[in-house]
C-alpha cells in the first residue's frame, strides 16, 4: 500500500495529468478547468490500477508475467476512470452543484 500511494506517484501523476489536460484543453468548449481536472482523476485512477497488481497477486502462472498484468489493468483502467470522471460530473450536475458544462455553452439542467 505504501508503494502504490508513495509521495513520488502521487506527486508525479496529477502533475502530469495537469500539463497533458491542459495541453489538449484548447478548444475544449466545456472551460478550460474542465479536462485537465477530468484528466487528473483518470490519471490517479489508473495510478491506483497500476498499484494494485504491483503486489498482487503474490504468485502469478510461470506463463504471465507481471508486468503484462499491469498493462491489462491500466489498459481497463483508462476507459473506466474516464467513464466514471464524466459520470460523477453529470451526477453532480444533476444534485445541483455547479460544474463545468459537459458540451457546448448550454449548462447542463437536470
Amino acid at each position: 500500500m505504501a508503494l502504490m500511494l508513495g509521495w513520488g506517484r502521487v506527486r508525479f501523476t496529477p502533475s502530469n495529468a495537469i500539463v497533458f489536460g491542459l495541453m489538449i484543453s484548447f478548444g475544449w468548449e466545456s472551460g478550460l478547468l474542465s479536462l485537465p481536472t477530468r484528466t487528473v482523476f483518470t490519471g490517479l485512477f489508473v495510478m491506483l490500477a497500476f498499484g494494485l497488481f504491483e503486489p498482487w497477486p503474490k504468485r502469478l502462472p510461470r506463463w504471465l508475467a507481471r508486468w503484462t498484468l499491469q498493462v491489462l489493468g491500466v489498459a481497463l483502467a483508462i476507459p473506466l476512470g474516464t467513464w466514471m470522471s464524466y459520470v460523477i460530473v453529470i451526477w453532480l450536475a444533476v444534485m445541483g452543484a455547479r460544474v463545468p458544462q459537459l458540451v457546448g455553452r448550454e449548462p447542463v439542467r437536470a
